[in-house]
């Protein structure tokens, strides 16, 4: 069956709320494809969670449009916020079982679209500084005007960091009130503001 490019893809000016876009999403029988995406230039973020094929149809979109080369970032979860201990390192959401899921994908996209390449790039190669090295790797591939997508849930929110205390579980941390605070006031902030506050760099290009 051939792939439907995706029908939800907002402008990084959109004044809608990640909250709302979420409720809406998940008040219908969501599927992984109906995953809702930013545009920021030639990065595409995901707003919501996704699925194991959400960003197969934001490929066939953009294949539609003439984009033949992608670049797809992978091997970790998404948090709002992602949890970073006093070394830099980010907690909680690297998973090496993402890498074969997406190449699992790759596999799909590349035999049903001939015409195009993926490069599927392992975001594992730096827990440390993973904002800054994240940026880094996308500058380089966005310079040449290749689609770049991070493939992970809320990945619109991946610059949004919250430091770990000194003392206490990372995991518990997530049922804390200032955390959970942090992550009402990310969601309820529009597009635009999220993209402004994470990614200039990429609008300056």
């Amino acid at each position: 069956m051939a792939t439907k490019p995706t029908n939800t893809l907002y402008n990084h000016n959109s004044t809608a709320k990640p909250s709302v876009i979420s409720k809406n999403l998940l008040s219908g029988d969501v599927k992984d494809e109906d995953c809702p995406w930013v545009q920021v230039g030639q990065l595409y973020l995901s707003v919501t969670i996704t699925g194991e094929n959400s960003w197969l149809p934001l490929v066939a979109l953009l294949r539609s449009q003439g984009h033949k080369n992608f670049k797809v970032f992978s091997g970790r979860h998404g948090d709002i916020p992602n949890i970073v201990d006093r070394k830099g390192m980010t907690l909680n959401v690297f998973d090496n079982k993402h890498i074969k899921e997406d190449n699992d994908i790759r596999a799909r996209a590349l035999k049903e679209f001939t015409d195009i390449t993926i490069e599927i790039i392992d975001t594992q190669q730096s827990k440390t500084g993973q904002a800054k090295w994240l940026q880094e790797e996308t500058q380089k591939h966005l310079k040449s005007n290749i689609p770049v997508i991070y493939a992970w849930c809320y990945s619109l929110f991946t610059m949004c960091e919250f430091s770990m205390p000194a003392v206490g579980d990372s995991l518990k941390l997530y049922e804390k009130v200032e955390y959970v605070n942090a992550q009402n006031t990310e969601l309820n902030k529009t597009i635009a503001e999220l993209v402004l506050t994470y990614f200039p760099w990429v609008l300056k290009g």
